[in-house]
């Protein structure tokens, strides 16, 4: 019994082979992953421990195209559906939202370095 006790006063004061319950979650390092949680209209940063640094609400992300300089590049289905509007949205990690546009259902969302996101669509459907 007096082994069990020690090793439990041990482990509560962080000194034992497993880490103490009242040691903080350890802090969020610079984001390195972009991932959409479809469901939740979310789309979080991650560091490369995966460990979430900052989560936007959208609504509905169905594609993300990361950018070197550690931003992304959103595609919303605002009205709920593949056919209907859709938002192209800029998000840089401290969340500001520079640069957005509303368009017609696209085909496909890709990046071309120095140019930024080329968006396949029929002609006219950018506003």
């Amino acid at each position: 019994m007096r082994p069990f006790l020690l090793g439990l006063l041990l482990a509560l004061a962080g000194l034992g082979p497993f880490p103490s319950p009242f040691t903080p979650p350890p802090r969020p390092g610079p984001g390195a992953w972009w991932v959409a949680d479809r469901a939740g209209n979310t789309v979080w940063l991650l560091d490369a421990d995966l460990i979430v640094v900052a989560g936007f609400r959208l609504c509905l992300p169905v594609a993300l195209v990361p950018v070197g300089d550690g931003g992304v590049w959103v595609l919303e289905a605002i009205e709920g559906t593949p056919r209907g509007l859709h938002r192209l949205r800029r998000l840089d990690p401290s969340g500001a939202h520079p640069r957005t546009w509303i368009l017609e259902p696209p085909r496909d969302v890709t990046l071309v370095k120095g140019v930024g996101a080329v968006i396949l669509t029929r002609a006219g459907a950018l506003s």
